[in-house]
């Protein structure tokens, strides 16, 4: 073997340790988001459509603000199937908004989707039982709690129950028109929308799989995505260093994205 072989052996040699390294040390107690990052469908629920539109506006959200107001914002999705509505207490919004690290500069928005499955006319169906929004730090200064359960309330909840991805189209939209406004009020004319419009669309969709948005990062792309602050992608492979040097131990998960304070609101579906 000449000598740049063997170079180059020993680099990917080096490579797959770290990873492995780091994956030992990435206890997280949520899954890291989706390989879609806006949409992470764990409950298995959301119409191909929706999700292509939700990723579309995500990425170009993320795209207009970059060097604008406070940082660049994030709204991402997620949903999550429950037997039953005690069961959603075991799900903390702040924590898994840290560890998916939404927004430059904590400007980010989770929304947090909760599903149970129901029996109607002999099918089973999924029903919304709990929506929750989690609110970046410097995002709080512009969508209070109390504004974000009016959207929920006046998107979202406001449609029937089995109409859920209209209703969850609508609420993202509502929040992208409610940051462009308030938040980078000097750099974009006012976000319009036509819900009738995007019904048609997440109904009539045909463009084929987007993605999973139910499969989880591997490590390896999630140190290589866009969405993740380079600060965060240099901590984790340094705790893979570490771990390779000193042989394990008790390592904590850090983050270098955005974070959340708490501040959001519940909605129960009565």
């Amino acid at each position: 073997m000449g000598r740049s072989l063997r170079s180059l052996a020993f680099l990917a040699g080096i490579v797959a340790l770290i990873v492995w390294g780091v994956n030992s040390c990435d206890d997280r107690a949520y899954p890291r988001p989706s390989n879609l990052y806006y949409v992470n469908d764990y409950a298995e629920v959301l119409a191909p459509g929706l999700i292509d539109a939700i990723v579309f506006y995500g990425e170009s959200m993320y795209e207009d603000t970059k060097g604008e107001g406070d940082g660049r914002s994030q709204i991402v999705v997620g949903t999550f199937m429950v037997e039953d509505d005690l069961e959603i207490a075991e799900y903390d919004k702040t924590e898994i908004y840290r560890e998916w690290e939404i927004g430059e500069n904590d400007m980010g928005v989770l929304v947090l989707i909760f599903f149970r499955d129901v029996q109607y006319d002999g099918y089973t169906m999924p029903e919304i039982r709990e929506v929750q929004i989690e609110l970046g730090y410097r995002m709080e200064q512009y969508i209070t709690p109390a504004e974000a359960g009016q959207i929920v309330d006046a998107t979202l909840l406001s449609y029937d129950e089995w109409d859920y991805d209209v209703g969850i189209m609508h609420l993202y939209l509502e929040l992208c028109a409610t940051v462009y406004r308030d938040a980078y009020p000097d750099v974009f004319y006012e976000f319009e929308y036509d819900v009738e419009e995007h019904r048609e669309y997440i109904e009539t969709y045909s463009g084929g799989s987007v993605g999973d948005a139910s499969l989880p990062m591997t490590l390896i792309l999630y140190l290589l995505s866009p969405n993740i602050p380079i600060g965060s992608k240099l901590v984790y492979l340094g705790f893979g260093v570490l771990f390779l040097l000193v042989g394990g131990g008790v390592v904590y998960n850090v983050g270098g994205g955005g974070s959340s304070g708490g501040a959001g609101i519940f909605r129960r579906r009565r």
